[in-house]
C-alpha cells in the first residue's frame, strides 16, 4: 500500500552511543527464546520485495519449532522481524517516550545480503536505530531524488511518513531497531487504520 508522503526530507545524524544502543546481542537473543513473546507478538520471516510469514501460524508448531524455524530461516538468508516491542525494556520504554507521541518498535535481524521487504511505505515517521553492525538504507525524497545512507551504530535516521525506502544489510549481519511515530493529534483508531463509520442494523 502506498501512502500520501509529507514534503519532509530524510535525514542522519550522530547521536552519543547510549541513547542509540539500546539493545546488546544477549538481550536480543532472550528476546527471540522468550516465550510470551512467541505467543503474544508476531516473527516474521521475510524473504524480500514483501513477501513474509508469521511464525504464530499453526503450521509452526509450539514454541521451541518456532525458534529452530526462525533460525533455519536467518541460516538460509532471510530476516527476521519481531514486531511491537516498545515495553521490552527500560531504555526502549524511555526513547519512545521521548518521542512525545504514539510510537510503536519493530526489531529487524538481517544476515549478510539480506533485502527484508524491499521498497515499501510506512504509514508514520521512521526513526531507524542500528544496535549491531550497519545496514544500507535508499530513500526516495519529495524531488525524486535518491539518498543513500549506511547507517552504523550511534546514528540515527528519520524516513519521512509515505517516502519510499528499503534496507539491504551488505557484508556483514545488522540488527536494527525501528520506531514508528503517529502525529500527536492522530486518534488509537487511525494509529491502526480503523474508522468510523456509518453502519445501519435491521434488529
Amino acid at each position: 500500500m502506498e501512502f500520501k508522503r509529507t514534503n519532509d526530507f530524510s535525514k542522519v545524524w550522530e547521536a552519543p552511543l547510549q541513547e542509540t544502543k539500546l539493545m546488546d546481542e544477549t538481550d536480543i537473543l532472550n528476546m527471540l527464546r522468550n516465550e510470551y513473546l512467541h505467543d503474544m507478538h508476531s516473527h516474521f520471516i521475510v524473504s524480500g520485495e514483501g513477501r513474509y510469514d508469521d511464525t504464530r501460524n499453526f503450521e509452526y508448531g509450539i514454541v521451541p519449532d518456532r525458534i529452530k524455524k526462525l533460525e533455519e530461516a536467518y541460516q538460509n538468508g532471510q530476516t527476521i522481524v519481531i514486531k511491537e516491542i516498545e515495553t521490552w525494556n527500560q531504555k526502549i520504554i524511555d526513547k519512545c517516550a521521548s518521542f512525545q507521541a504514539p510510537t510503536n518498535v519493530h526489531l529487524y535481524l538481517s544476515p549478510a545480503q539480506a533485502t527484508g521487504f524491499g521498497w515499501h511505505t510506512d504509514d508514520r515517521d521512521v526513526f531507524v536505530m542500528v544496535q549491531i553492525g550497519e545496514k544500507l538504507f535508499e530513500v526516495e525524497e519529495p524531488d525524486a531524488s535518491m539518498s543513500t545512507y549506511r547507517l552504523k551504530e550511534g546514528q540515527i535516521l528519520f524516513i519521512p511518513y509515505g517516502a519510499r525506502h528499503r534496507a539491504v544489510a551488505e557484508n556483514i549481519p545488522s540488527i536494527h531497531l525501528s520506531f514508528g511515530v503517529w502525529p500527536k493529534n492522530m486518534t488509537i483508531n487511525q494509529q491502526y487504520g480503523i474508522f468510523d463509520m456509518p453502519i445501519k442494523l435491521n434488529l
